[in-house]
């Protein structure tokens, strides 16, 4: 594990991350070049330590999100950015 997370970019999920709009976390995967490991945390929250081992921050909004949501909305940004990237119609 700890050699996945040295290699890839340790992306955390978190309410104080970075936030972005469609187009913008496009372009920031688009800058990428090396696999991302993307960690939503548990009830409690994440680690300070776990935290400050992230290499980023990134909020999916100001809500707090079960993990079910949480992964649906991630997985359907990484959807909606790859098909920006791509020049490839998706719904507004």
């Amino acid at each position: 594990m700890a050699k996945l997370v040295r290699s890839s970019l340790f992306i955390t999920l978190h309410e104080r991350g970075k936030s972005f709009d469609s187009q913008q976390f496009a372009k920031y995967l688009g800058n990428i070049n090396r696999d991302v490991l993307f960690l939503i945390g548990p009830p409690a929250g994440i680690d300070t330590r776990i935290l400050k081992a992230s290499q980023f921050s990134l909020s999916l909004s100001p809500l707090t999100l079960n993990h079910e949501h949480a992964l649906l909305i991630l997985l359907e940004q990484l959807y909606r950015s790859f098909t920006i990237l791509k020049n490839i119609p998706y719904h507004k």
